[in-house]
């Protein structure tokens, strides 16, 4: 699927993983109302970072869902950023490292299916 045929908000999971074309990565999660959570690079330093599906429009819409992932977030991590209390912001670690281990992997198996496209 192309990125000007994308998967509307009405047919999300709350919890998958989609496949994305998006400004700041190519998988993330689905939370809520049009919000996706996924791991991006800034200056050399990983954070969890949200965007917003398409059809919320402008200014934030930044998100097409192109592909459900068949993968869930675990029910006991929670979709969210982070939290934050009246003297710092705690980072969700658990959701940090579940998109990295799924970003590795998915990298992982794109790097062999190309070396096997070269080999035949």
């Amino acid at each position: 699927m192309d990125a000007g045929n994308y998967i509307p908000m009405d047919k999300l999971v709350r919890g998958r993983v989609y496949r994305i074309s998006a400004r700041n990565f190519s998988i993330a999660v689905y939370a809520d109302e049009g919000r996706f959570i996924g791991f991006r690079e800034k200056f050399g330093v990983w954070f969890l970072f949200t965007e917003y599906h398409w059809d919320t429009g402008e200014p934030f819409g930044t998100v097409k869902p192109l592909e459900d992932m068949g993968v869930s977030v675990p029910q006991d991590v929670q979709l969210i950023i982070g939290s934050r209390d009246s003297r710092c912001f705690t980072p969700n670690r658990a959701l940090e490292k579940f998109l990295h281990d799924l970003d590795t992997n998915v990298k992982a198996k794109q790097e062999r299916e190309e070396q096997w496209r070269r080999a035949e």
